[in-house]
């Protein structure tokens, strides 16, 4: 899957939303465990000291990787996570909002 030309578009794009926030290159992947089935997507931060990854569930990425508004929105929901690890709160959406992604997310929106 990380192979095929929308992916690498999709990565492309979180490389140059990421240096807007962060010097250390930030990766997507798709995993396909089980346990995962209900989510869309997560960042991972702090297992990787050198760079983060945002990881798109398998099924979720597979039924909607054509959906490209949705996908990016995802993608700086999540790096926005990396400024503001834990709440939907004035912090992260200030973060947010600086890298384009939609407001949805936000306590109170």
């Amino acid at each position: 899957m990380e192979n095929d030309a929308i992916f690498k578009k999709y990565q492309v794009f979180t490389t140059r939303s990421a240096k807007k926030l962060t010097k250390k290159p930030v990766n997507i992947r798709v995993n396909d465990n089980a346990h995962q089935k209900n989510a869309k997507a997560h960042m991972l931060k702090y297992s990787h000291p050198t760079h983060y990854t945002v990881v798109f569930s398998g099924d979720f990425y597979k039924r909607n990787k054509r959906n490209t508004e949705m996908i990016k929105d995802i993608i700086l929901h999540e790096i926005a996570h990396i400024k503001e690890p834990y709440e939907h709160d004035a912090g992260f959406c200030r973060v947010a909002k600086k890298l384009g992604a939609p407001a949805r997310y936000c306590l109170g929106s």
